[in-house]
């Protein structure tokens, strides 16, 4: 007997894709974490599947005073030139004509839900592991109980690292507000670490809660709270002790401004808030019962599933990234 791998639901109509897509796009958004600091580099389609990014390198400082009427030597400028090539992703259910049409709705509502947690789950797990490549790394020493726990003096070094490579903060002061109990939040990068470190964070010095950030302080998905110029998520996909990267300590992503590009196939650069200036390019595309020809005859099978063109992640500049290593206290 053939093994089934497929899920049951009834015929679909075409005209409802532009719904599910729309579905699709509403739980994958959510899940995409670790995207949502990549600058948006845009690739029309017919372009190729190759995008160049050029970085220059800093000037020396120009101290040398002019004389009068006699114009600078100058000089030449030194750039990098980092290449990215897109792949294509996607995934898809079957589905039979077995189950009731009166189902078709909720069951497809299901199936679209599972498939956008899928998608945004498969580009945060994609952007992660580009980010975990970076070369800066730092093993925390200076725990109170084990040398290697979370602590601000080893969160402050990495800081202080990010600041002597010229890195920007990512988020500006916010000052303290007429709120009871609000505390300012200084100039910072993001950190991104796994929910097992939960306790952890809360322990080390100066951490403040989101719910003590001044009334009306922008924060990101995931975000729950701050240490000395790092405003730190927690996520369950982010990189944990065990995991095939590493099988001793958790990897804390520590990001400053430009430190990667994400590229979307077709994404011509939204610079808002959408789905787009996350880095995707989706589409959720529903073929109906018999939609297989020859090899469904009967019109048994259908399928719904996403598809994304093409879509690659790059670091930038490693200057502006770096992994604090550390264990976990409990």
């Amino acid at each position: 007997m053939a093994t089934e791998h497929f899920v049951s639901t009834a015929i679909i109509d075409n005209s409802i894709t532009e719904y599910y897509n729309r579905t699709l796009l509403q739980f994958a958004k959510p899940k995409l974490l670790h995207t949502q600091f990549g600058e948006r580099i845009p690739l029309p389609t017919k372009n190729g599947k190759t995008v160049k990014m050029r970085r220059y390198q800093k000037l020396a400082v120009a101290t040398t005073p002019l004389a009068e009427g006699i114009p600078p030597t100058g000089g030449t400028i030194i750039k990098t030139d980092l290449t990215v090539t897109v792949k294509q992703y996607g995934f898809f259910i079957i589905y039979t004509d077995v189950l009731e049409i009166t189902e078709a709705d909720n069951v497809l509502n299901e199936f679209s839900s599972k498939l956008g947690d899928q998608e945004g789950e498969t580009f945060d797990r994609l952007t992660r592991d580009t980010l975990l490549a970076c070369a800066g790394s730092t093993t925390c020493s200076n725990g109170a109980s084990v040398p290697t726990d979370l602590n601000d003096t080893d969160i402050d070094s990495v800081v202080q690292t990010l600041l002597g490579n010229d890195a920007e903060y990512m988020t500006r002061m916010v000052g303290a507000s007429q709120g009871v109990g609000t505390t300012p939040i200084g100039d910072a990068f993001y950190g991104i670490a796994h929910t097992d470190l939960w306790d952890d964070l809360q322990k080390v010095s100066g951490w403040v809660p989101v719910n003590k950030y001044p009334n009306g302080s922008a924060q990101v998905f995931g975000e729950v709270g701050a240490t000395n110029a790092v405003r730190w998520l927690m996520s369950t996909k982010s990189h944990q002790a065990g995991d095939s990267i590493d099988a001793t300590y958790y990897n804390n992503l520590v990001i400053a401004k430009n430190a990667y590009g994400v590229v979307s196939l077709g994404n011509t650069g939204d610079s808002g808030g959408g789905y787009a200036s996350r880095g995707l390019n989706s589409e959720m595309i529903i073929k109906p019962l018999g939609s297989a020809g020859s090899a469904d005859p009967i019109n048994q099978q259908g399928t719904i599933g996403w598809k994304v063109m093409g879509w690659a992640c790059r670091i930038l500049n490693e200057d502006y990234i770096h992994r604090l290593l550390c264990t976990n206290m409990s």
